[in-house]
């Protein structure tokens, strides 16, 4: 009950409060966190602490310490003090799992319903941005927010938050329709019962997220590659079989979304309205200010979350240290679209080192399981690790770990 309530803060949005995409989502989740963890405590429940966990909340006395030394102290105390509140679920999701590995495809199944829920929203986001146009306020109330470009944003309101949240769907549509649908009696037409996965899948793609599809692409490829190497699905022949008919639907709907946006597409770039979002240049401007900042604060950072209010004063020498990037292609952000990048530059060395550490034993594991060793691993244990991926590889390109809804998820799956 308290995941399928923390799920639905994907979608509900509170228009009256300052910021519907992020802070109404994140009052919701500080307060129901807060709440069920002193039930949690009042039971004398013992929690189990793995070493993953003990690097992150080792990476939080970092910047809690270093937050003396910031510039914008009383900041980078209050993103601080929201991190700890994560670090509390992620306790209480990793023995509620723990506890019952039924919850974690009970989650997985709220998980798809949802994400139907969310790619029909998204598809009619699209249709009324190229049959009506776009909208400045809220297109259904505490649902989906305003619609701006022809790239779907869905429930988050930006396109690259939303593919995370639809690549993550799409893993799970692999895993249910390989492991479990394939086991219970089939009372669906084969032609139909594609249809829901196909929808999540078009509307992924209408996101026109390179990171998204970057991402998919990468995973999708890792997976067909143990499926061919017997790793996975050996002597399974009817679930290669699914495996077979998901990819295909995949591709199938890259060409469906392709066919929608040339049919559409040059009327909305006639009238200006094809906004693609942050460009390649931008981004590199966005990186190369990250690194100059670590350089200049190497030891301590600048805080937590501080980069935004540095970034305007390095945007220039990153440009002309570059050199190949168009004056034009220059403009703010608050995120240096790089995760590893922004959290390196706003607690310095150290940070740098944890998460060496962090990402390398999960790369390390990563090989060893899946790679090197020819070892038999359950569905869960694999798809438990590929849930990880989309936060890590779009968070190269975008700023996942920087909306509360997207941490919630990340959380959860670790």
């Amino acid at each position: 009950m308290v995941l399928l309530t923390l799920l639905s803060l994907q979608f509900i949005t509170v228009p009256f409060l300052e910021d519907i995409d992020k802070a109404g989502k994140l009052y919701l989740f500080i307060f129901l966190t807060l709440g069920y963890s002193l039930v949690f405590f009042l039971s004398k429940t013992t929690l189990k602490v793995s070493s993953v966990a003990t690097s992150l909340i080792l990476i939080w006395v970092v910047f809690l310490v270093f937050s003396v030394q910031s510039l914008y102290f009383e900041w980078v105390l209050i993103q601080t003090m929201i991190l700890a509140v994560f670090l509390l679920f992620l306790y209480i999701a990793v023995h509620g799992f723990n506890e019952n590995l039924n919850r974690y495809e009970c989650f997985i199944d709220i998980l798809i319903l949802f994400s139907v829920l969310s790619a029909l929203l998204g598809l009619y986001e699209y249709f009324h941005f190229v049959l009506v146009g776009p909208s400045h306020t809220m297109l259904i109330p505490y649902l989906l927010p305003a619609d701006l470009t022809i790239r779907v944003g869905g429930t988050y309101g930006q396109p690259n938050l939303f593919a995370v949240f639809l690549s993550l769907s799409i893993l799970a549509f692999f895993y249910k329709y390989i492991h479990v649908s394939s086991e219970s009696p089939r009372r669906i037409v084969l032609g139909t019962r594609f249809v829901p996965f196909m929808l999540v899948c078009v509307v992924f793609f209408l996101t026109g997220s390179r990171a998204g599809f970057l991402s998919i692409s990468l995973i999708l490829g890792f997976l067909s590659w143990l499926v061919a190497s017997g790793r996975y699905l050996n002597r399974e022949h009817f679930r290669k079989k699914e495996f077979l008919y998901l990819t295909l639907c995949l591709v199938s709907s890259l060409f469906i979304a392709k066919g929608l946006n040339l049919y559409y597409g040059p009327e909305i770039l006639s009238q200006g309205l094809g906004d693609t979002g942050i460009s390649t240049e931008a981004r590199f401007i966005f990186w190369t200010s990250a690194v100059l900042i670590f350089l200049d604060h190497p030891w301590f950072g600048i805080g937590l979350d501080n980069y935004q209010f540095l970034m305007n004063s390095y945007g220039p020498k990153s440009h002309s240290l570059l050199g190949f990037v168009q004056y034009e292609s220059m403009r703010n952000s608050i995120w240096a679209h790089n995760e590893v990048l922004q959290l390196v530059c706003e607690g310095g060395v150290i940070i740098l080192l944890f998460l060496i550490f962090l990402l390398g034993l999960f790369s390390i594991k990563f090989w060893r399981k899946f790679i090197v060793r020819n070892t038999q691993f359950s569905p869960l244990f694999l798809y438990s690790h590929l849930f990880l991926l989309p936060f890590i590889l779009q968070s190269m390109f975008s700023w996942p770990f920087r909306s509360p809804p997207h941490l919630i998820l990340f959380f959860t799956f670790l």
